[in-house]
């Protein structure tokens, strides 16, 4: 068998194969590399968009959460202002008691055809909806001087139940020796049903 020497042409060329053949797998893998850095770019962005609208989605939840909170002590708060419509005897005894505190005489109560103080709840033809509650109207007339009505009105105004005073009617009772004074009071009750 005969060996076939290897002369410098030959050693070279095949180097020059073997530096083409390492070039050529170096650009390759430098193509790969470069295409899968570019899709890890993209997915790191892609994963930062979801993170900074991620973000902000929770920030918008706990501002929701903020406002609920908020809306939930309002309507407690409103609620606690607002009695069950079988609370209207309460009222109306609250009404007297106030004037009797007063000096006062509470005389009459009148709720459509009128009624008692004693139990009374308003029927449904008696009151009116307003929005997420119910406006009950009712006429009180109290009996004594002056200063002491208005005095009983500006008690009102701290009054632990939601009511409004919409009129006030006096007339001076000429039959009798003294300063007494007749006011009617047209009022809404304030209700939740």
């Amino acid at each position: 068998m005969r060996v076939k020497k290897i002369n410098a042409r030959s050693l070279l060329g095949i180097l020059y194969g073997f530096l083409g053949l390492i070039i050529i797998l170096t650009l390759a893998a430098g193509v790969y590399l470069a295409l899968k850095v570019n899709d890890l770019s993209l997915e790191v962005a892609k994963n930062r968009y979801l993170s900074v609208n991620n973000n902000q989605k929770i920030e918008a939840l706990a501002n929701l959460q903020k406002n609920l909170k908020e809306m939930s002590d309002e309507k407690a708060l409103l609620d606690s202002y607002l009695p069950q419509d079988k609370e209207v005897s309460s009222i109306l005894k609250d009404f007297e008691t106030l004037s009797g505190a007063n000096g006062l005489s509470f005389s009459i109560f009148t709720a459509g055809e009128g009624s008692s103080t004693t139990t009374f709840k308003p029927s449904s033809d008696q009151t009116q909806k307003s929005g997420n509650y119910y406006v009950f109207p009712f006429q009180v007339t109290v009996n004594g001087s002056f200063a002491r009505i208005n005095l009983m009105m500006r008690e009102m105004e701290n009054y632990k139940r939601l009511v409004e005073i919409k009129d006030i009617k006096y007339a001076k009772d000429t039959s009798a020796p003294s300063d007494i004074t007749e006011a009617v009071l047209q009022v809404n009750a304030y209700l939740k049903k």
